[in-house]
C-alpha cells in the first residue's frame, strides 16, 4: 500500500518519495466506500511531521496538519478519532509555536482546550494550556499566561507521564508570579 511504502521509503531516508506516498496513501483511503478518513488523516499527519521536522517546510507542514483535521471534522465518533485529533492539533500548535505565531497559538491553543476538555484528555488540555501561557506572555498579557499555567497544572494533576511537563509549569508559574 501506499502508507506502508511511505514509512518504507522514510526509513530509507527517500524523504521526497515518503511524501508522495502518504499523499497517496491520504488520497486511496478517502476514495475507498466508505471513506477511511482516520487512515488518511493519519496519513496527513506523517506529512506534517516530514514536513516541520525533516524538511523544514512549515507552510507545508501547517497545511498537512490542518488538512488532516478537515477530514475528522465531523467525524469524531470514529474509533481512534479523538487521539488523531489530539494529536493533529497539538502538532499544529507546536508548530505555530515554534515559528513564534503567537496569536493563531493562542486561538489553536483555545480551540484544543474546548476540544479536549468535555472528552476528559487531561493531558492535551494540559498541554495546550502551556502553550496557551506561552502566547499570551507574548502577547503582553502577562495575567492571562499565569491564569493559564495554573489552569493546566490542574489538568495534569494524576495524569501519568506529565510529571515533568507539571513541574515546569510550576516553576514557570513561580517566576512569573515573582515579577
Amino acid at each position: 500500500t501506499y502508507y506502508a511504502a511511505g514509512f518504507a521509503a522514510q526509513r530509507e531516508e527517500r524523504i521526497k518519495q515518503s511524501l508522495r506516498h502518504f499523499e497517496q496513501a491520504a488520497g486511496a483511503y478517502m476514495k475507498t466506500s466508505p471513506p477511511r478518513r482516520l487512515r488518511a488523516a493519519d496519513a496527513r499527519l506523517r506529512m506534517g511531521l516530514i514536513y516541520s521536522v525533516v524538511l523544514e517546510g512549515e507552510d507545508e507542514a501547517e497545511r498537512a496538519f490542518r488538512a488532516g483535521l478537515a477530514l475528522l471534522d465531523g467525524h469524531e465518533q470514529l474509533a481512534g478519532a479523538p487521539l488523531m485529533i489530539g494529536q493533529l492539533r497539538q502538532q499544529l500548535i507546536q508548530l505555530l509555536d515554534a515559528q513564534k505565531k503567537w496569536g493563531e497559538v493562542r486561538d489553536e491553543a483555545r480551540a484544543l482546550i474546548a476540544w479536549a476538555e468535555p472528552r476528559g484528555d487531561g493531558a492535551a488540555v494540559g498541554r495546550a494550556h502551556n502553550f496557551l501561557a506561552s502566547a499570551l506572555l507574548n502577547l503582553g498579557d502577562r495575567a492571562g499566561a499565569i491564569a493559564a499555567l495554573e489552569k493546566g497544572i490542574t489538568a495534569l494533576e494524576g495524569v501519568d507521564g506529565e510529571d515533568a511537563l507539571r513541574k515546569m509549569m510550576k516553576a514557570n508559574l513561580r517566576a512569573l508570579k515573582k515579577k
